[in-house]
């Protein structure tokens, strides 16, 4: 996919996607969404890579998306 730099209004050098379609989730994760919606009320979005990059894309955006994951 080209990119028209003429149009581009911003570049998003570090963003996260909370989830891959392919793997459930692991426990670790679950137990955090958890502590968060007891905390603020409400499950936090969980967007795939793909889900990020077409938000991004819809406002013509570029992004650096990682996958985010608690093994470490």
């Amino acid at each position: 996919m080209a990119v028209d730099v003429e149009k581009l209004v911003a570049i998003d050098v570090h963003v996260h996607a909370e989830r891959n379609h392919s793997e459930p989730q692991d426990p670790v994760t679950a137990e955090i969404l958890d502590a968060a919606a007891k905390y603020f009320g409400g499950h936090p979005p969980q967007p795939s890579a793909r889900e990020v990059a077409d938000y991004y894309r819809e406002r013509n955006m570029l992004a650096v998306i990682f996958n985010v994951d608690d093994e470490a």
